[in-house]
This record gives C-alpha cells, structure tokens and sequence, in this order.
C-alpha cells in the first residue's frame, strides 16, 4: 500500500521537490490541469464532485473523468489506485496527498510547485505552493493515474 510505511512511521518531515528534473504536462495530465484550473474559484462542498461545489477528493474525480478517466470518489481510494511516486520527483498530474497523521486532503499537481486543490470549507478551489510551509510539513506522499 502506498502509504503503509509513511503511516506506520508518522514521519512528517517536510518532502522537498524537485522541478529541475520536471516534464512539462502533456497528454492525459495535461486536459486534468487544464480543467482543474477551469474550476478555480468554485466553492469547497462536502461530498461535491460538480461544477457547484467541490470537496478535495471530488476535484480530482472530477477533473479525471471529463478527461475521459476514471477515477475513484474518495481521497482514500484515489492514494491505493494511484502508482506511488517519489514526492520529490512529481509531475504535473500527479495527486499529491497531505495528513497530519493519516490521508486528509488530496490536490493535483500543476507542476512549478504549484497544486490545485479544493482546501476546506469557506474556502474555493485554489492554487497553493508546495514552498508554503504549511503544506511542506504535510505532504506525505504522491501518486500517479496515468502512464506519464
């Protein structure tokens, strides 16, 4: 399981990337980024998964299926049918997976550090940076759905 050992040891040590060795998205990734993006600014819903409210893990179902790949609902789901890959060696359309203990919030990466993800309630759909250290402290593992 992709998250067995991270889980097991607790370790969260910040997870540094590493862009100068990043491809640029193409394919597959590519449509998923685009169409995440579209959704900026659309509102956090618990349990969303349309254009009228997203929860994190329904972003990422969403943004996969209208390109034409399916994916499972939850965040928990999406980390065991994703490929796991080394956090420091993400490329754009990976799914990066943030805990303080275990799988709380999932978001894509755009690539260049950057991510979009649905963070919370009151919130929106919403770029963010891997740099921020909220979100370095958290970041505990990533994997990929599509062949890259």
């Amino acid at each position: 399981m992709l998250l067995a050992s991270a889980l097991a040891a607790c370790n969260m040590t910040p997870v540094r990337t590493d862009t100068a060795r990043e491809v640029p998205a193409t394919g597959i990734s590519k449509k998923v980024i685009g169409i995440a993006l579209k959704m900026e600014g659309v509102p956090y819903v618990y349990g969303g998964s349309t254009p009228d409210g997203f929860d994190c893990s329904g972003l990422v179902h969403y943004a996969y299926r209208q390109a034409g790949v399916s994916v499972p609902r939850t965040s928990h789901a999406q980390q065991i049918a994703a490929v796991q890959v080394n956090p420091e060696q993400v490329q754009p359309g990976d799914l990066l997976f943030f805990s303080d203990h275990k799988i709380r919030h999932v978001a894509i990466y755009v690539g260049r550090d950057t991510f979009i993800h649905s963070p919370g309630p009151g919130r929106a759909v919403e770029t963010a940076n891997l740099k921020d250290k909220f979100y370095q402290a958290r970041l505990i593992a990533a994997g990929r759905l599509t062949p890259s």
